[in-house]
């Protein structure tokens, strides 16, 4: 895939419109209804028009979806007409004062602070307030003069959920620290207990700021919006095919330091992996370990996955003289055979330069059994024959070639893209070949299993305890332990079926759920202990709580990291799913490891203010789903 890169600053709108002006971008921040519970604004529109409804027009302007009101006329209303004559200015005045608070203009915010409804104006991607912006660039004076004024949006909620204390928070809690605009907030009364979608409060992010990736959120709130380059349209678009390709090409430094809108945020990890898999299978041709390659190369993407070079599996164990590896690439994926890296050169040029004379013979000769191309030319010319008879040249691409892979898969260039992926240990067990650092305590236990059993519960109690990362581990060192294998084999997909289960519960797809659901994964519980009962609670999916309760009503009572049961979230929820899971038996006076149990949590729903893991947030299809009518932004009823 070629990828086009373009000036991000010519992308810059010159009148400093919203990015909800471009239509391209409009269909993909049409925002609609949250589980069908009320009109759309769309369809509220034409109401507001006739009836000259101007504060839920001046709404629309205010949130940076005046791209709604386009081509729309007064109907005959003499308060719509002069609110639409005056609409270009006051999308002017919005627009300024976004970006002042940006750009730290206290002059500029405060002279706007005066223009109509100006404090209430919203990022156009984020929903973040003026008072939101304010504390996420840091600009104190800023802050201090938005509070001043009596109707600062102090408790309003981003599409994210979060308050401005949620950032001064985060901001606050790194070391060394200035955490005046956390104690600014606090003096003005900023509510210290509020959620948001992820289950934390202001106080979580405060103890543990690298909840939040500050970096992304300031790239987010930025103002005016540059639309960026065709990589940023990729993700913004969702296409993971294309981002896919874009790893697979061995282009993953273009991909970082992005930033993911909320939409396309669960993208970010998918990519970072399979980089990190790719790697993995670098790693483990290059120490010449078969096992490993066999278990990580299991498709033909993986297997044409390439360094920042361009260079393949196959080009690796050319290089570094790794016939097994070789035989097998050849054997299972023959397509590989021609593949060129970014000079051009294929596994046969590569071949071709080895200094080992018997190594080289035998390496070409497998190469040419299984088809290569001896006439495909490389960037500068040369043919693989060329380096055949000129050993001076070949013994120079042959160094050249051989030390730059080796900076790459070990050096320190490596170790810090790795250190950037959002989760590194999920996957670290992939790189590793020490097996020392196994834990010898999680070794005892999962050799002690009964392999002939299907009870994951062992092996879920240790993905809880933060430690899942052991047990793929333990796949690499007892590799011929086939019984353990099958066994960690099954366990990883019950955990994919969970993970597709979570998927269609999020998607309100009953249908797919029910398709997947049996015994098995009823009790299967995701590295935070959640099962799929807890997430039909959590998403207020009441068909899909009654189908697995009344399904596995022995099942209704499972817990999760934090000692709770399905019961206690539903209790907080206030609706019809605490009766549902009473009359399945489930047990409301069991104690979670807070010592509350889910009747305390039905009279008292505010207690559950600890965080509840980022798997209960709302899914990045839903933010794409959801009405900026919802009471979820603004509790207190602030715009």
């Amino acid at each position: 895939m070629s990828v086009i890169l373009l000036n991000p600053i010519k992308f810059a709108m010159e009148r400093r419109p919203s990015v909800f002006d471009d239509p391209y971008y409009q269909q993909f921040f049409e925002v609609g209804v949250l589980e069908k519970r009320r009109p759309t604004t769309v369809d509220n529109l034409d109401h507001w028009l006739r009836k000259g409804d101007i504060g839920q027009l001046e709404n629309l302007l205010l949130q940076g979806r005046a791209h709604l009101l386009n081509g729309k006329t007064a109907q005959n209303n003499p308060k719509t007409r002069v609110f639409l004559k005056n609409m270009e200015i006051y999308k002017q005045k919005i627009n300024l004062m976004l970006e002042s608070i940006y750009m730290g203009d206290v002059d500029a915010v405060a002279d706007l602070l005066q223009y109509k409804r100006c404090i209430m104006a919203r990022h156009p991607l984020t929903m973040g307030t003026t008072v939101h912006l304010a504390v996420i660039h840091n600009h104190v004076e800023i802050l201090k003069t938005i509070l001043s004024h009596p109707s600062a949006p102090i408790n309003a909620r981003d599409v994210e959920g979060r308050t401005p204390l949620h950032y001064a928070a985060a901001m606050a809690g790194a070391p060394g620290a200035d955490q005046s605009a956390f104690d600014l907030l606090i003096e003005h009364g900023a509510k210290e207990h509020v959620l948001d979608v992820e289950g934390y409060a202001p106080e979580n992010y405060k103890k543990i700021p690298l909840l939040m990736d500050l970096p992304q959120v300031e790239g987010l709130n930025k103002f005016p919006i540059d639309i960026g380059d065709d990589i940023d349209k990729l993700i913004v678009e969702r296409n993971l095919k294309a981002l896919q390709e874009v790893v697979y090409a061995g282009d993953y430094a273009l991909l970082q330091n992005r930033v993911f809108p909320p939409a396309s945020r669960d993208l970010q990890r998918v990519l970072a992996h399979l980089h990190t898999r790719i790697r993995a299978v670098h790693q483990a041709v290059s120490d010449d370990d078969l096992p490993t390659v066999k278990q990580l190369l299991d498709n033909y993407d993986i297997a044409t996955g390439r360094d920042e070079t361009g260079k393949t599996p196959l080009h690796l164990a050319i290089i570094f003289g790794r016939r097994r590896i070789t035989d097998y690439i050849l054997m299972i994926y023959p397509n590989t055979v021609d593949a060129i890296d970014k000079d051009g050169r294929t596994p046969l040029h590569y071949a071709t330069v080895l200094p080992n004379d018997r190594l080289r013979d035998s390496l070409v000769n497998a190469l040419m059994s299984a088809g290569a191309n001896f006439a495909s030319k490389d960037k500068v010319g040369q043919l693989p024959e060329t380096y055949m008879r000129d050993r001076k040249l070949a013994k120079e691409v042959y160094q050249s070639v051989r030390s730059q892979t080796i900076d790459m898969i070990q050096g320190e260039e490596g170790d810090s893209a790795l250190a950037r992926t959002p989760h590194p240990n999920a996957v670290s067990g992939m790189l590793s070949d020490d097996d020392g650092d196994i834990d010898v305590g999680v070794e005892e236990r999962v050799l002690a299993l009964d392999f002939d059993q299907k009870d994951y519960s062992t092996l879920e109690n240790i993905q809880i305890e933060g430690r899942g990362e052991q047990i793929w581990k333990l796949v690499k060192k007892h590799v011929h332990n086939e019984k353990l294998n099958r066994f960690l084999h099954s366990f990883r997909q019950l955990q994919n079926r969970l993970q597709q289960a979570f998927a269609a519960i999020d998607d309100n797809d009953f249908k797919k759920l029910r398709s997947l659901v049996d015994e098995d994964l009823v009790h299967a519980r995701d590295p935070r202990g959640f099962a799929v009962i807890h997430m039909a609670v959590l998403r207020e999916r009441h068909e899909m709580v009654e189908m697995i309760a009344n399904g596995w009503p022995r099942y209704v009572d499972i817990a999760d990291e934090n000692g709770r049961a399905a019961i206690h979230y539903a209790a907080a929820q206030q609706n019809a799913i605490y009766d549902t899971l009473v009359d399945a038996g489930a047990n409301s006076n069991v104690a979670d490891k807070d010592g509350f149990t889910a009747v305390r949590y039905r009279n008292s729903p505010d207690r559950l203010h600890r965080p509840q893991s980022s798997v209960t947030s709302v899914s990045s299809l839903m933010l794409r789903r959801l009405s900026l009518d919802e009471s979820m932004f603004d509790p207190g009823g602030e715009l």
